[in-house]
């Protein structure tokens, strides 16, 4: 089982450079593989569509569309998790170890990721991917 945060699928959609990248990745999973996405990285993802809009980068349509196939992408192909009490739980023990430097949504998945005991976590976050190393987690970026 593998945990995506959002920095990891935002590319998927929109074009930027670590879109091929990416798109290789996913393409070379297996298609038994269970991949897990949270619905707090559905609230993550509309938030960069809605400053992409507000940034003039990208129109209203567009932005709406955007979000509407990333549901599509993640009702095709990713297990939804919503956050649980334990994983908050968690996610404020990881913020408490304050050398990790983490953010609220960083500590969020890693704890949801962590509580789900899955093999890796992936992200395109330096933050988080060097936060979840100090807390001995298993977390990737992308090759």
């Amino acid at each position: 089982m593998r945990y995506f945060d959002t920095s990891f699928l935002v590319p998927l959609l929109i074009p930027e450079p670590k879109t091929t990248p990416v798109e290789k990745f996913f393409e070379s999973l297996s298609e038994d593989e269970t991949l897990v996405f949270s619905s707090w990285g559905q609230l993550e993802f509309a938030s960069v569509a809605a400053r992409l809009f507000r940034m003039g980068e990208m129109s209203a349509s567009d932005a709406q569309a955007c979000i509407e196939q990333f549901n599509r992408v993640l009702t095709q192909s990713f297990r939804l998790h919503a956050p649980s009490s334990e994983d908050f739980r968690k996610a404020r023990a990881f913020i408490a170890k304050f050398q990790t430097k983490l953010r609220t949504g960083d500590a969020l998945h890693l704890a949801m990721a962590d509580n789900l005991e899955v093999m890796t976590t992936h992200t395109l976050d330096s933050g988080m991917l060097e936060a979840g190393k100090q807390l001995g987690l298993s977390v990737e970026g992308c090759p």
